[in-house]
């Protein structure tokens, strides 16, 4: 009996240390890992990448591709993922519709975050870049304009 509850808490024990070095990264701080595995346990194929002012993980979680965010104390910021334009709110297709009809979009996501929720689109035409931001589904705000050279 007593070789068997050894045993059995070696198992868990192995399992539970797969699976948080599935979810970490030598060179991320181990705070952020050790929050990032409480956040998202069943994170798959994670790549951490450092900024100056965040870290960001990319993973699969439930057959989706996510982003999270972490400040360099552990602090949980947020989430996003791609989004395809026809999931857009109508109100905010129909601007863009109208506003940049002679611009395509090149990158589109929605984000979560403790404050807010909103979405983050990516326009270009022949002689910008042009970045805007929702706080929300109604309106957009310039967040962002590079003009090409």
């Amino acid at each position: 009996m007593k070789k068997v509850t050894v045993l059995l808490t070696a198992s868990l024990l192995l399992l539970a240390c797969s699976t948080f070095a599935r979810n970490t990264d030598p060179t991320t701080p181990e705070s952020i890992n050790v929050e990032f595995s409480r956040d998202f346990a069943q994170a798959k194929n994670v790549e951490w990448e450092q900024t100056d002012n965040f870290y960001k993980a990319t993973f699969d979680f439930n057959g989706k591709v996510l982003f999270a965010f972490y400040s360099d104390n552990a602090d949980f910021m947020g989430v996003a993922y791609n989004l395809p334009s026809t999931k857009l709110p109508r109100s905010l297709q129909s601007t863009i519709e109208k506003s940049y009809a002679n611009y395509w979009i090149t990158d589109l996501f929605q984000y979560r975050t403790a404050d807010a929720d909103g979405f983050v689109i990516t326009l270009e035409n022949a002689d910008k870049v042009v970045t805007l931001k929702s706080n929300g589904i109604h309106d957009w705000n310039l967040y962002h304009v590079v003009k090409k050279s």
